[in-house]
């Protein structure tokens, strides 16, 4: 691997492109450097470098059976993928566009996705802020007064403010957040496919928008499910206690 070029090595598969910027190297600007050239020029080990290209694509995650897990483990689970999304997605793809040159056959779709992408990545971490701030929040002081260590007080403060149908109704006008992006890319779908960068651009796109339909249907069909029966039992439980008193 250490003689083939670096665009080849992207050309071959676009997730190299990532790899490469965790070490800090761009592939655009060495497209035409081998990757040995590549890692001298950046004061690279060239043997881990290769070890992680090696690595793409081979770790595979374990099928789950989602409804099996308790909701305290689900919550963890989008907590983790959000912090993938907002700490490492997001920004790799915004220096991927932002640092794409503006090409003569794709000069308007250069620079409508060079202004759009910042405000998608703005609009979906406020929405990932504020539903960790409020329906994590709320699902877990549920569970809390489910078991008996939720202080009735923030329990009658955060029953009063929300509800689980209300989020569910909410999260239903975010489920489909890359509409514009992708009417804007037709689909993905480049008319002339030859430069790399547009293609690696849109191959991560594409990527994105299949792990924000796995992470929506994990809080639609799971946690929300879960989360209506447990608000459901809370409820519940204050009757019963209501009756003793």
């Amino acid at each position: 691997m250490q003689s083939i070029k670096i665009g080849d090595i992207v050309q071959a598969d676009y997730k190299s492109a990532a790899v490469l910027h965790e070490f800090g190297l761009p592939f655009y600007l060495y497209t035409a450097h081998t990757l040995a050239e590549a890692c001298q020029a950046r004061g690279l080990n060239i043997a881990q470098v290769v070890r992680s290209l090696e690595s793409v694509g081979k770790v595979q995650s374990p099928a789950l059976t989602w409804q099996e897990y308790p909701i305290e483990v689900i919550i963890h689970y989008l907590r983790l993928t959000h912090k993938v999304f907002i700490q490492e997605k997001l920004p790799y793809m915004a220096s991927l566009i932002q640092n794409l040159e503006i090409l003569p056959a794709h000069q308007t779709l250069v620079k409508d996705l060079q202004w759009l992408f910042p405000l998608f990545q703005e609009d979906f971490t406020k929405h990932i802020q504020e539903e960790e701030d409020s329906l994590f929040r709320y699902i877990l002081t549920l569970l809390q007064a489910q078991q008996g260590t939720c202080k009735q007080g923030e329990l009658y403060y955060q029953m009063q403010k929300y509800s689980i149908q209300f989020f569910a109704l909410d999260h239903h006008t975010h489920d489909d957040e890359m509409r514009g992006i992708r009417e804007l890319t037709n689909g993905y779908v480049l008319d002339k496919p030859e430069n790399l960068h547009l293609k690696v651009i849109f191959e991560e796109l594409k990527a994105l928008e299949r792990a924000l339909i796995v992470h929506a249907q994990v809080e639609d069909e799971i946690l929300f499910v879960k989360a209506l029966r447990l608000e459901q039992q809370v409820k519940d439980i204050i009757a019963a206690k209501s009756q003793w008193n």
